[in-house]
């Protein structure tokens, strides 16, 4: 038998486990549900969703490593989000 260690031990459900197993219990009673917490599409995205995304993938500057520390404007955007905190 393999012994698991106390922080193995101790990781919770993940949290998508446990949703899966409310929303099974809730449409066994009978409820409807409608799924917005995951990906699960049953059509495929609108034809100019697709050619918008085709066209940005063809951009030859779409592609490469990104800044480590982030562009200019997420770094501002996170300097107003955390009070100034930059790590």
């Amino acid at each position: 038998m393999i012994n698991t260690t106390q922080r193995i031990q101790s990781l919770n459900t993940h949290f998508f486990a446990t949703l899966e197993a409310k929303i099974t219990l809730l449409q066994k009673d009978g409820c409807d549900i409608i799924r917005l917490d995951v990906g699960t599409p049953d059509m495929p995205p609108a034809p100019h969703i697709t050619a918008t995304l085709s066209k940005a993938a063809s951009r030859p500057d779409a592609h490469g490593y990104q800044n480590y520390r982030g562009t200019p404007a997420l770094r501002q955007a996170w300097r107003k989000c955390t009070g100034g905190f930059m790590p």
